[in-house]
Protein backbone atom coordinates (compact mmCIF):
# COMPACT_ATOMS: atom_id res chain seq x y z
CA UNK A 1 0.00 0.00 0.00
CA UNK A 2 1.06 3.16 -1.04
CA UNK A 3 1.50 6.34 1.31
CA UNK A 4 -1.26 8.09 0.09
CA UNK A 5 -3.44 5.23 0.19
CA UNK A 6 -2.41 4.35 4.19
CA UNK A 7 -3.30 7.75 5.28
CA UNK A 8 -6.26 7.91 3.44
CA UNK A 9 -7.43 4.64 5.08
CA UNK A 10 -6.05 6.15 8.91
CA UNK A 11 -8.32 9.28 8.06
CA UNK A 12 -11.26 7.37 7.43
CA UNK A 13 -10.56 5.29 11.07
CA UNK A 14 -10.29 8.77 12.79
CA UNK A 15 -12.98 10.55 11.19
CA UNK A 16 -14.90 7.08 12.48
CA UNK A 17 -13.71 7.34 15.83
CA UNK A 18 -14.74 10.82 16.25
CA UNK A 19 -18.43 9.96 15.15
CA UNK A 20 -18.79 7.25 17.41
CA UNK A 21 -17.30 9.63 20.23
CA UNK A 22 -19.73 11.91 20.59
CA UNK A 23 -22.38 9.15 22.40
CA UNK A 24 -20.09 6.37 22.95
CA UNK A 25 -16.15 6.39 24.66
CA UNK A 26 -12.92 5.85 23.19
CA UNK A 27 -10.91 3.81 26.25
CA UNK A 28 -7.27 4.78 25.68
CA UNK A 29 -3.87 3.43 27.66
CA UNK A 30 -2.74 6.88 28.83
CA UNK A 31 -2.84 10.93 28.63
CA UNK A 32 -0.67 11.37 26.01
CA UNK A 33 -3.07 8.66 23.69
CA UNK A 34 -5.50 10.78 24.44
CA UNK A 35 -3.70 13.93 23.72
CA UNK A 36 -2.78 12.31 20.25
CA UNK A 37 -6.23 11.46 19.68
CA UNK A 38 -7.61 15.52 20.07
CA UNK A 39 -4.79 16.77 18.26
CA UNK A 40 -6.27 15.05 15.59
CA UNK A 41 -9.75 16.40 15.92
CA UNK A 42 -11.41 13.69 17.81
CA UNK A 43 -13.11 16.11 20.69
CA UNK A 44 -15.72 13.42 22.03
CA UNK A 45 -15.25 10.95 24.87
CA UNK A 46 -12.34 9.51 25.61
CA UNK A 47 -11.44 7.72 28.84
CA UNK A 48 -7.97 6.66 29.96
CA UNK A 49 -7.38 3.84 31.24
CA UNK A 50 -4.50 4.48 33.49
CA UNK A 51 -4.83 7.33 35.40
CA UNK A 52 -4.75 6.17 38.95
CA UNK A 53 -7.31 3.34 39.15
CA UNK A 54 -7.47 0.01 38.75
CA UNK A 55 -9.04 -1.64 35.11
CA UNK A 56 -12.14 -2.50 37.26
CA UNK A 57 -13.07 0.24 38.79
CA UNK A 58 -12.51 2.27 35.27
CA UNK A 59 -14.97 -0.22 33.67
CA UNK A 60 -17.20 0.15 36.19
CA UNK A 61 -17.12 3.91 35.60
CA UNK A 62 -17.47 3.70 32.02
CA UNK A 63 -20.19 1.09 32.43
CA UNK A 64 -22.18 3.83 34.25
CA UNK A 65 -21.80 6.45 31.10
CA UNK A 66 -21.60 4.41 28.11
CA UNK A 67 -23.27 1.66 26.50
CA UNK A 68 -20.76 0.80 24.72
CA UNK A 69 -16.66 0.93 24.46
CA UNK A 70 -14.60 1.59 22.02
CA UNK A 71 -10.80 -0.25 22.58
CA UNK A 72 -7.48 1.52 21.27
CA UNK A 73 -5.13 0.04 23.37
CA UNK A 74 -1.44 -0.04 21.64
CA UNK A 75 -0.77 -2.54 19.14
CA UNK A 76 2.12 -4.27 21.32
CA UNK A 77 2.31 -6.67 23.57
CA UNK A 78 1.22 -4.35 26.90
CA UNK A 79 -1.83 -3.02 24.60
CA UNK A 80 -3.17 -6.60 23.44
CA UNK A 81 -3.11 -7.80 27.46
CA UNK A 82 -4.51 -4.75 28.86
CA UNK A 83 -7.51 -4.96 25.97
CA UNK A 84 -7.93 -8.47 27.14
CA UNK A 85 -8.03 -7.90 30.83
CA UNK A 86 -10.94 -4.64 29.61
CA UNK A 87 -12.82 -7.13 27.48
CA UNK A 88 -12.83 -9.10 30.26
CA UNK A 89 -14.06 -6.24 32.86
CA UNK A 90 -16.85 -5.02 29.90
CA UNK A 91 -18.01 -8.25 29.78
CA UNK A 92 -19.25 -8.85 33.02
CA UNK A 93 -20.57 -5.54 33.07
CA UNK A 94 -22.65 -6.21 30.18
CA UNK A 95 -21.15 -3.46 28.20
CA UNK A 96 -20.90 -3.50 24.65
CA UNK A 97 -17.36 -2.97 23.18
CA UNK A 98 -15.57 -2.87 19.94
CA UNK A 99 -12.08 -3.48 19.13
CA UNK A 100 -12.58 -3.28 15.06
CA UNK A 101 -11.01 0.42 14.94
CA UNK A 102 -7.93 -1.03 16.88
CA UNK A 103 -7.65 -3.97 14.72
CA UNK A 104 -7.70 -1.28 11.67
CA UNK A 105 -5.25 1.33 12.91
CA UNK A 106 -3.09 -1.65 14.13
CA UNK A 107 -3.09 -3.04 10.29
CA UNK A 108 -1.95 0.25 8.73
CA UNK A 109 0.31 1.57 11.43
CA UNK A 110 2.36 -2.07 12.66
CA UNK A 111 4.91 -1.78 10.51
CA UNK A 112 5.95 2.31 11.18
CA UNK A 113 4.67 2.74 15.07
CA UNK A 114 3.21 0.88 17.80
CA UNK A 115 1.27 3.28 19.93
CA UNK A 116 -1.43 5.74 19.97
CA UNK A 117 0.58 9.07 21.01
CA UNK A 118 2.30 8.66 17.29
CA UNK A 119 -0.17 8.91 15.33
CA UNK A 120 0.03 12.56 14.83
CA UNK A 121 3.69 12.22 13.88
CA UNK A 122 3.32 9.50 11.50
CA UNK A 123 0.41 11.21 10.09
CA UNK A 124 2.51 14.32 9.15
CA UNK A 125 5.10 11.79 7.72
CA UNK A 126 2.18 10.11 5.31
CA UNK A 127 1.50 13.77 4.57
CA UNK A 128 4.53 15.43 3.62
CA UNK A 129 5.95 12.18 1.70
CA UNK A 130 8.36 11.37 4.01
CA UNK A 131 9.86 7.64 3.27
CA UNK A 132 11.83 6.77 6.67
CA UNK A 133 9.76 5.59 9.22
CA UNK A 134 11.21 4.88 13.47
CA UNK A 135 9.61 3.03 16.07
CA UNK A 136 9.14 5.34 19.03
Amino acid sequence: MDDGKRLEEIMKVIDDLSSISDEETILVEGIRDMDALRSLGISGNITVLNHGKSIVETCELVAESFSAVHILTDWDRKGGILGRMVIEQLKALGVSYSMEERKKISYLCKKYIKDVESLPELIIRLSSGATTYLWR
